[in-house]
C-alpha cells in the first residue's frame, strides 16, 4: 500500500506535505505576532487573525473537520493558561480554572459535531472503541477527591480538566475514521517539527523563550519570579511548552511513532516525511538537555528495534545497520561535547536528587494521612507548610500572580514524581484508576501493532513504546500532569481504540 494512498484514506501526499506546512507557517505566524507584554490584548487580537484565517480556509476547503483537528492537535503545545473566570467562581489565582487556546478550537470541533447531530440530523455511528471502561474510574475517583479538599475552588480547574479528556475520548468515539487518524498524527509531526525548530534557535541564539529568540520582547519569566537564572544557568529547549522537562516529555510520546513509521514504512515520500520528522524530535531532545529523557529516548529506539525485529517487521540486517549508523553518530556527538555531557551529567545532580527525595517524604506523609482519596484535585499547595515542604515557590503568593498576569504559564506544586502526585491528590484509589487508564491505553496501542503489519500498526507500536517512556519519565518528573503532555497522552490513546477499531472493521469486511 502507498503512502499516498495511507494518509487520509488516498489523498495525494503533496497534499498532506502543504497542509503540514501551513501548520508549521501558522505556529510561526502566531508567536511573531504575539509578544508577551503588560497588556494581553495583543495576544488576544493576533490569535483572533489566526483563527479567522484558519475558519476561512476551512470553510474555502469544505473540509473544516479535518483542519480544524490538523490545528487542535499543533495548538496542543501552546501550553499557556489563561485565568478569565474569577466572575464566575471566585478569584482563586492561579489555583483557578482556566482556558487554553486549544480549548477554543475543541470548542469548535464539539460545536460542529453537534450541529451535524441535532441539526443535520447526521447518524451518529460509533468509529472508535469504547474508551469509558478505561476512563470512567478515574474520572469517579477524581470527582470524589474534590468532596474532601480543604480548597475546593481550587480543585475545580483540574476537574475540569479530568471532564475534557472524556470529552476527547468521546469525540474520537463518534468522529475519527481512518482520514481523521492521519490528519491527527500529520499534526503530531508539524508540533514535533515546530517545537524542536524553536527549540533548537533557543540553544543556538542563547535565549530563552519562543519570543526572545526572534527580539520581540515580552517579560523575562527569571526576572519577573525574581531568579537569577533559569535551568541552572543553561540555555535549554522549550518551544512553548514552556519547561525542558515538559518539552522532553511531548518528544518521548510522539518521536517514537515516526521512527517507527520512518523504518516500515516502504521507499518514498512518506518514509522521508517520518525519517525528518523523528530526526528533528531527536535534536530537539538533546536541546532539552533532560538527563533522563534523554536516557529513554535511546532506551526506547533500542526497544523499537527489537519489537520490530521481533514482529517481523522489518530485517534484521537492516536494523542493526541502521541501530550502527546512528550509533556511530551518536557517540561522534559525544565525543565531540564530552565536556559538556559531562559536566550535564554532573553539575548539581546530588542537589536535584535531595531536593526530589525531600518533597517524596513531604508528599508520603501527606497520602499517609489521607490514604484512600488523597488530599484532592489541586490541592497539594494547601498542605505544604503543614508538611514542611521546602519548595517554597508553591506557596508564594508572588509567583502565582506572575503566572495569572505575566508569564501565563501555570505552576503545579507537588512532589516530582507524576505517579506519585496523582497518588497524593487523589489517593491510592485514584493512583490505581490512573493506572488503568494509563496501561489501558498502551494495551490498546500494543493490540493493534500485533495484529497489523500496515503503518497504522507502525504507528501504534511507537505509541505504545511512546507510552511507556513517559510512563518511565514519571520517576522524576510529573510532566504527564501538564496541559501539553496530558493532552498529547490522551490524544495517542483516542489514535490507538481508533486504529483498533478499523482493524476490526477490516477483517469483518
Amino acid at each position: 500500500m502507498s503512502w499516498s494512498r495511507t494518509v487520509a484514506g488516498g489523498g495525494s501526499t503533496g497534499a498532506w506535505i502543504r497542509l503540514v506546512a501551513v501548520g508549521v507557517l501558522a505556529g510561526l505566524v502566531v508567536t511573531a505576532l504575539t509578544p508577551v507584554v503588560a497588556e494581553a490584548g495583543r495576544r488576544f487580537i493576533a490569535l483572533g487573525f489566526l483563527g479567522l484565517a484558519v475558519g476561512t480556509v476551512a470553510v474555502a476547503s469544505n473540509r473544516a473537520r479535518e483542519i480544524l483537528l490538523f490545528v487542535w492537535v499543533v495548538s496542543l503545545t501552546y501550553n499557556r493558561q489563561f485565568w478569565s473566570f474569577s466572575s464566575l467562581v471566585g478569584d482563586y489565582g492561579a489555583f483557578g480554572p482556566y482556558w487554553m487556546v486549544s480549548d477554543l478550537i475543541l470548542l469548535l470541533l464539539i460545536g460542529q459535531w453537534l450541529f451535524e447531530a441535532a441539526v443535520l440530523k447526521k447518524p451518529q455511528v460509533p468509529r472508535c472503541a469504547r474508551f469509558l471502561p478505561w476512563y470512567a474510574p478515574f474520572a469517579i475517583v477524581a470527582f470524589l477527591s474534590v468532596l474532601g479538599a480543604a480548597q475546593p475552588g481550587w480543585a475545580l480547574g483540574d476537574l475540569l480538566r479530568v471532564f475534557k479528556l472524556g470529552l476527547v475520548l468521546m469525540y474520537f468515539r463518534y468522529n475519527v475514521g481512518t482520514r481523521e487518524w492521519w490528519v491527527i498524527l500529520a499534526g503530531l509531526g508539524a508540533a514535533v517539527v515546530i517545537q524542536c525548530l524553536f527549540g533548537v534557535l533557543e540553544v543556538i541564539s542563547g535565549r530563552t523563550g519562543v519570543l526572545w529568540i526572534f527580539g520581540l520582547g515580552g517579560s523575562d519569566a527569571g526576572a519577573v519570579l525574581g531568579i537569577d537564572t533559569l535551568f541552572g544557568g543553561w540555555t535549554r529547549a522549550t518551544g512553548t511548552v514552556a519547561h525542558p522537562p515538559y518539552l522532553a516529555a511531548f518528544l518521548l510520546l510522539t518521536v517514537p511513532i515516526f521512527a517507527s513509521l520512518s523504518l516500515t514504512l516502504r521507499p518514498g515520500k512518506g518514509r522521508w516525511l517520518a525519517a525528518g520528522v523523528a530526526v528533528f524530535g531527536a535534536v530537539g531532545m538533546v536541546c532539552t538537555l533532560a538527563r533522563l529523557p534523554v536516557v529513554l529516548m535511546v532506551g526506547q529506539m533500542l526497544l523499537l528495534m527489537v519489537l520490530l525485529a521481533g514482529l517481523r517487521r522489518v530485517s534484521v540486517i537492516r536494523l542493526i545497520a541502521t541501530g550502527a549508523f546512528a550509533g556511530l553518530l551518536l557517540t561522534s556527538l559525544g565525543m565531540a561535547a564530552a565536556d559538556l555531557v559531562y559536566e550535564r551529567l554532573t553539575r548539581d545532580f546530588d542537589e536535584s536528587v535531595d531536593r526530589r527525595v525531600e518533597e517524596y517524604k513531604v508528599a508520603a506523609s501527606m497520602l499517609y494521612d489521607h490514604p484512600l482519596l488523597g488530599v484532592g484535585l489541586n490541592n497539594y499547595a494547601a498542605h505544604m507548610a503543614t508538611y514542611g515542604s521546602n519548595t517554597v515557590w508553591g506557596i508564594e503568593q508572588r509567583w502565582h500572580d506572575a503566572a495569572v498576569n505575566v508569564t501565563h504559564m501555570r505552576l503545579l506544586a507537588g512532589p516530582l514524581n507524576g505517579m506519585l502526585y496523582v497518588a497524593t491528590v487523589t489517593g491510592v484509589l485514584g493512583l490505581v484508576t490512573f493506572l488503568w487508564l494509563a496501561l489501558g491505553g498502551l494495551a490498546l496501542a500494543w493490540r493493534r501493532a500485533r495484529f497489523d503489519s500496515g503503518p497504522q500498526g507502525a504507528a501504534c507500536l511507537g505509541m505504545a513504546v511512546g507510552m511507556a517512556g513517559v510512563y518511565l519519565h514519571q520517576s522524576l518528573s510529573y510532566s504527564i500532569w501538564i496541559d501539553t503532555v496530558m493532552s498529547v497522552w490522551i490524544v495517542l490513546i483516542g489514535l490507538a481504540g481508533c486504529a483498533l477499531q478499523n482493524r476490526a472493521r477490516t477483517d469483518a469486511a
